[in-house]
């Protein structure tokens, strides 16, 4: 890890690696950047977390593109479902004007949470909203708090997870 006020070096491999990040600190700030420069497999991302190293260890992110990016489709088809509430998956599909397998994962993702289904006679799911709280996104970033009160009650011991 080298501070934000060095220059960046990339060493640059040009066979043998999948996956590649250039890791900075800055110092005054107090934020990791972690960046892929190489990702032979999917999208080359950049995020940006905050070290919190009080009683637990944890991170909190800063600055994750991937998931602003899923909250805002989130919310456009939120605001398609509120504007006309009863469309069809595919009617949502043909408004959103994203990929159907996208429009379709958001969809399953903000079941019960963001907005609800009806099953019509001939099998149709047609949506509606619900009423919650704006800032509550189906697109989470890790928690582990989330993580602790999930394992809470089902036998498992701190550690095991």
């Amino acid at each position: 890890m080298k501070d934000a006020d060095e220059l960046p070096v990339r060493l640059h491999i040009k066979a043998g690696v999948d996956l590649c990040f250039d890791i900075t600190f800055d110092k005054a700030q107090q934020i990791i950047t972690m960046e892929c420069f190489k990702n032979r497999f999917g999208e080359e991302i950049k995020i940006a977390l905050k070290p919190r190293l009080g009683r637990s260890a944890a991170f909190e992110v800063t600055s994750d593109p991937c998931l602003e990016s899923d909250r805002k489709t989130e919310r456009a088809v939120g605001e398609i479902i509120e504007r006309r509430p009863g469309l069809s998956q595919g009617e949502i599909i043909e408004q959103a004007d994203m990929p159907q397998h996208k429009t379709r994962a958001i969809l399953k993702c903000g079941e019960g949470t963001l907005w609800r289904t009806e099953k019509t006679a001939h099998g149709r799911l047609n949506y509606y909203p619900l009423k919650q709280d704006s800032s509550f996104s189906a697109f989470q970033p890790y928690s582990p708090e989330r993580l602790k009160s999930s394992v809470e009650g089902s036998g498992v011991r701190e550690g095991m997870v």
